[in-house]
């Protein structure tokens, strides 16, 4: 029997709150990733839609994380911006 297995969600980082929020959640091994930058991988070798938003804003870091986090994430982020 073969279970069907949920893609990682690549999650483009704008913001300093997301970015501590994503910070916070590697430090605890959530199963958080850190795509770019790295020390191999600079932020412009991800695709462009990964880099930029939809305002042209370029992106200070991308992550992949299960998508069971995504709504942690988003809380996390909401919590700290009350």
């Amino acid at each position: 029997m073969m279970t069907k297995r949920k893609r990682n969600e690549v999650v483009s980082i704008f913001g300093e709150i997301e970015m501590i929020v994503a910070q916070q959640m590697m430090t605890e091994g959530k199963g958080v990733g850190k795509l770019a930058p790295t020390d191999s991988v600079a932020i412009d070798d991800c695709p462009r839609s990964a880099v930029y938003n939809e305002r042209g804003e370029r992106a200070r870091m991308v992550i992949v994380m299960p998508p069971h986090l995504m709504k942690e994430f988003e809380r996390r982020i909401e919590e700290l911006r009350a």
